[in-house]
């Protein structure tokens, strides 16, 4: 966003396009950046700048007007990155942060009210941005996370709430908790409904906003063993609001990778916990009932770091909760025990013109770009269209191809492929 970020400095004599962000070159205006509402060239001279973010300014034919501003209230620091993010009450917080290259990690710090782009409070001292060290209790903050009608501050050892009271002068109090918990990783923690259920340093813990609550005496032995040391923060906790399952995945001593490959499992109705075998690069929820179609999810599957999918939390409709590896494969979980299997279902992709819509193509060949083989068949269909408002498309019959003995197939060099021959402008 406009205002978190360091953008280019204003520059004279230069174009300038909607939307462009720069930053003022007169340190009297430091730390504000200001967005272009009227493409033009800037002025010979640098304008004069107002921290009123209504006032329209010009600049030559260009015309900017404020849009945040990177300082930080109660510093002179320009620059802030966090590791924790969330909103409560109409602040945007943020936490464990590294300001201007130095290092706060029990900082808890938050924006103006409903204004998310400003962190610092303007010159007459309203806006209510500020922030507080966080050092009842030592050791880093690891999360922020809301329950109830408060604000709970995760640290290594111990759990501090922060509540709004409202004022001008004291908007936020905080008291510690407990000090029995604290949260092992950044996403180690599951938030249901009305209660917060974590992994800490010795347990695992149930939360409710007052307690915590050790439910995991029967297989925290086996869990603290058995995470790798160098890569805890990559614990990754996930509920199945479906089943009432909670996952926590985690990269196993044992294992040669840095992607999980373990989880425990809680169910949350029956109180139970499971082991499983779980290699994994992505975990997430597809919503059965919504007949998705590939071009209508816009988040790429086959980008690096893409290890969450997820749907809206409390769906009514049929959930599925899948995962993926980094081979390609998708399984599908379901029930109370490890029933991992391949994923049934279908994938419908939009009708393409190939960039040349104009021209009639002819097709010859479809090749599937396909990891690994198995004893059983890919079933494909073509659909033409001649043109695209073409609302029922002209489909090809069935077509198989057997995966576990392609035909043909040149060792690894050539994927498999279906021929066709096949004519129109769209396929």
């Amino acid at each position: 966003m406009e205002g978190t970020y360091s953008p280019d400095a204003w520059v004279a004599s230069t174009a300038y396009s909607i939307g462009d962000v720069v930053k003022p070159t007169n340190q009297n205006y430091s730390g504000y950046v200001y967005k272009c509402t009227a493409a033009g060239t800037s002025g010979a001279t640098e304008p004069t700048w107002e921290q009123d973010l209504s006032t329209i300014i010009t600049d030559g034919t260009a015309k900017w007007v404020g849009c945040g501003s990177l300082e930080l209230e109660g510093t002179s620091a320009l620059n802030m990155r966090a590791q924790c993010i969330e909103n409560y009450k109409g602040f945007l917080f943020v936490a464990n942060i590294e300001e201007d290259g130095q290092l706060y990690p029990y900082r808890l710090r938050w924006s103006q009210w409903q204004n998310p782009r400003m962190w610092h409070n303007n010159e007459d001292g309203s806006g209510l941005s500020g922030y507080v060290d966080v050092n009842d209790t030592e050791g880093r903050i690891v999360a922020i996370k809301r329950l109830g009608d408060t604000l709970f501050i995760y640290k290594e050892r111990s759990i501090i709430g922060l509540t709004y009271t409202g004022g001008e002068d004291t908007t936020f109090s905080k008291e510690v908790v407990t000090t029995v918990a604290g949260l092992i990783a950044p996403d180690a923690i599951v938030e249901l409904p009305h209660m917060h259920i974590f992994i800490g340093q010795d347990n695992i813990y149930a939360f409710d906003g007052n307690t915590c609550t050790p439910i995991g005496d029967s297989i925290k032995k086996w869990v603290l063993e058995n995470i790798k040391p160098d890569r805890v923060d990559s614990i990754f906790g996930y509920y199945n609001e479906d089943s009432g399952d909670i996952t926590f995945s985690f990269c196993s001593t044992t294992h040669t990778g840095d992607n999980c490959d373990k989880a425990i499992i809680y169910n949350n109705g029956q109180r139970v916990w499971s082991t499983r075998e779980m290699y994994m690069t992505a975990i997430g929820q597809y919503c059965l009932t919504q007949n998705k179609i590939i071009d209508d999810v816009n988040i790429p599957m086959d980008e690096v770091n893409n290890t969450m999918i997820d749907s809206a939390i409390y769906l009514k409709d049929k959930i599925l909760t899948t995962i993926g590896d980094e081979n390609g494969n998708i399984y599908l979980l379901d029930g109370y025990v490890d029933s991992r299997r391949d994923y049934e279902g279908y994938a419908i992709t939009k009708t393409h013109h190939m960039d040349a819509p104009d021209r009639i193509k002819r097709l010859l060949r479809i090749q599937f770009h396909i990891e690994t083989q198995g004893d059983y068949n890919l079933y494909c269909q073509i659909g033409t269209a001649w043109n695209a408002e073409q609302n029922k498309l002209d489909w090809t019959d069935k077509l198989y191809m057997n995966l576990e003995k392609p035909n043909p197939w040149y060792s690894h060099h050539i994927a498999p492929f279906i021929d066709v021959d096949l004519s129109a402008r769209y396929f």
